[in-house]
């Protein structure tokens, strides 16, 4: 299987624990074909412990990353600041 079609780019050349933090975060989003990813390691590298992450991902028995859960900052709504007094302020007359 070719690395074009996993869905992180340059797979082969990122580390273990690169992989490892990439992969929750899809898992997270929901779009993460473990099956795909299994066979293209073990038919590459055939990292064990990727291998056994995988699996664990596929199980549900690996904690989600905060980034993964937390709203991008881009999501959360902005409030913009009105100039004037402030309602209470010894500048309301």
């Amino acid at each position: 299987m070719s690395g074009e079609h996993l869905p992180l780019s340059n797979y082969d050349e990122l580390s273990e624990k690169e992989i490892k933090h990439k992969l929750a975060v899809l898992q997270a989003g929901g779009s993460l074909n473990v099956e795909v990813l299994r066979e293209h390691e073990k038919d590459n590298q055939n990292r064990k412990g990727i291998v056994s992450y995988l699996d664990k991902l596929e199980q549900g028995e690996v904690e989600t990353p905060e980034e993964a859960i937390a709203p991008s900052p881009s999501a959360v709504p902005q409030t913009e600041s009105k100039a004037g007094p402030t309602p209470g302020s010894s500048d309301n007359k």
